[in-house]
């Protein structure tokens, strides 16, 4: 390497002029050192030019070039996750974010780890309301507990944020239970199995159903939603 071989002419200049030559020679000698020691410090900085570092101190998790790659200037060469801690994006559908609070805790799973689980504590609330495909969520993010193993950035995670708990609660599959701008309501079948738009109070929301507070009697039987929209009054079939 051209740095190498110039600290060692360096090396040989300097030993010259330990042995007293005489001042033409040591002059010719000082000349070749100072050019010796520019041409290093040329090299080392153009050494430097050729290595590529970050910012911050993390771990690389994805590496987008290869060796004897070209990169121009503003290339994305490498994807850093940047400190210990890992945290989670939640994204909580719009009904149900006032249920979520800073420090509410939640479980994590991952469907490329079965059986493995994180916590993590709500440490900021969305600060706006954003459309995600059919729905509209709130943002929220998740600092994990501990040391995060295999939860490493962009893995794909299911979150379960319990918010309140009751027993023996009148509820419905989440899918009867739907929501406009007038609020939640169900499509509550009559004696003549006509549909009847019912609205109604809903509480706690569990994975697959929803506590009913008021708004329908017990017993009444509701229809499930269908590829089809559903109308007042439309006369539908039930199915045993």
């Amino acid at each position: 390497m051209r740095i190498a071989e110039l600290d060692r002419e360096i090396a040989s200049l300097n030993r010259k002029l330990e042995q007293k030559p005489n001042d033409e020679g040591r002059a010719q000698i000082e000349a070749r050192l100072r050019e010796a020691e520019a041409g290093v410090a040329l090299a080392r900085r153009r050494a430097g030019a050729t290595q590529i570092r970050s910012a911050t101190a993390g771990a690389i998790y994805a590496l987008n070039v290869r060796p004897g790659d070209f990169v121009a200037p503003g290339t994305l060469v490498a994807r850093i996750a940047g400190g210990p801690g890992v945290q989670a994006r939640l994204f909580i559908d719009e009904p149900e974010l006032g249920r979520v609070e800073l420090g509410s805790r939640a479980t994590l799973t991952a469907d490329a780890y079965p059986g493995k689980t994180w916590s993590c504590a709500v440490d900021r609330l969305p600060s706006e309301i954003v459309e995600l495909e059919t729905r509209r969520v709130g943002e929220v993010l998740c600092s994990v507990d501990g040391e995060p193993g295999r939860l490493i950035p962009n893995l794909t995670v299911s979150a379960r944020i319990p918010s309140a708990h009751v027993e023996a609660a009148p509820s419905l599959p989440r899918e009867a239970v739907q929501h406009d701008s007038q609020g939640d309501y169900v499509w509550a079948l009559d004696a003549e199995n006509r549909l009847q738009r019912m609205t109604v109070e809903t509480g706690v929301r569990g994975d697959a159903r929803i506590e009913i507070r008021s708004g329908l009697e017990l017993g009444t039987r509701v229809a499930l939603p269908s590829a089809e929209p559903m109308h007042e009054g439309e006369l539908v079939e039930e199915v045993r």
